[in-house]
């Protein structure tokens, strides 16, 4: 299983990339010299857990799970956009820009 440490020298703003001035992350360090490695052990994993599914009774209560996820990312990730004042990116869910629950109704019509 690989756990990704919280190393506090990894840059945490776009572009996601790189080091802290003046400090080297030691996993971006280890990756950046070793990427045959670290592919070939993150793909090894990634098999291992594509050949593991979940059990039939553990899929909904996952799924579940998973999307209020999202979703509570996806209003993170508008909030942060707005703290910014970034522009916003077309398409972003309703529910993340309104800050609500968006509801549909089959045959319901907006007015």
């Amino acid at each position: 299983m690989i756990i990704w440490p919280q190393h506090a020298n990894v840059k945490r703003a776009p572009p996601h990339v790189g080091y802290v001035a003046g400090r080297a992350d030691p996993l971006l360090l280890a990756a950046y010299l070793h990427t045959d490695v670290f592919i070939e052990k993150l793909m090894a994993e990634v098999e291992t857990m594509a050949a593991t599914p979940l059990p039939v009774t553990a899929r909904q209560p996952r799924l579940v799970t998973l999307a209020a996820e999202v979703e509570r990312l996806q209003r993170l990730d508008e909030a942060l956009v707005v703290a910014n004042g970034d522009q916003r990116e077309p398409g972003r869910p309703e529910s993340a820009v309104l800050g609500c629950r968006v509801v549909k109704e089959r045959g319901a019509r907006a007015a």
